[in-house]
């Protein structure tokens, strides 16, 4: 869909998962700084095993496995004493936007 509704199921489960670390990232902000955790998503894209296989006829810009764990790694290993990102969605080592709706908002009746 042209508004930035998600197209398929695929799409919703991932966004919910950032979701849902982006809302405990900001509960637990204060708490994970002072011992030092980051707490962040991270999105490997597609990733070609075979449960994946047999869900798309196009496996092309699939990544095995070891490739697609780089961002899990990269985040896990960052120094000590490092504060960002925090909360966020990580890709390749870059902050992706969060593309979700907030709800609280998007649903207010009161202006």
């Amino acid at each position: 869909m042209s508004d930035g509704s998600p197209t398929s199921s695929m799409e919703v489960k991932p966004n919910a998962q950032v979701a849902s670390v982006r809302v405990a990232a900001r509960i637990h902000r204060d708490a994970a700084r002072a011992r030092g955790i980051l707490l962040n998503a991270a999105r490997p894209g597609l990733v070609d095993t075979d449960a994946s296989r047999p869900w798309f006829a196009d496996m092309s810009d699939a990544e095995p496995p070891d490739e697609s764990a780089r961002d899990v790694l990269w985040l896990a290993t960052r120094p000590a004493g490092t504060v960002e990102p925090y909360g966020e969605l990580v890709q390749h080592k870059i902050v992706l936007p969060f593309r979700g709706t907030p709800l609280a908002v998007a649903n207010r009746t009161d202006g």
